[in-house]
């Protein structure tokens, strides 16, 4: 994910807000100020894990575009069968 806007809102506050969760999971919340400082990264989660919202509340942090690069990486997998 790349951003180049400014955050607007705190992820704490979008995760309340929007998803309705109290807290963050696990590592979550280190994968998202990452992204809203400019990192890149490579998050590995298994389904159900929150993968999702690592990349949903940087992009509702921020003003502007916001790009998301993913795969899917079991569906290839699969295909390959």
């Amino acid at each position: 994910m790349s951003t180049n806007s400014k955050t607007t809102t705190s992820p704490k506050k979008i995760l309340k807000s929007v998803f309705g969760y109290p807290e963050f999971r696990d590592k979550q919340e280190h994968i998202i100020n990452a992204t809203l400082e400019g990192k890149d990264s490579l998050v590995i989660m298994p389904t159900g894990g929150g993968k999702s919202l690592c990349y949903q509340i940087p992009a509702l942090c921020t003003e502007g575009f916001t790009s998301v690069s993913y795969t899917h990486l079991r569906a290839h997998e699969t295909s390959l069968h």
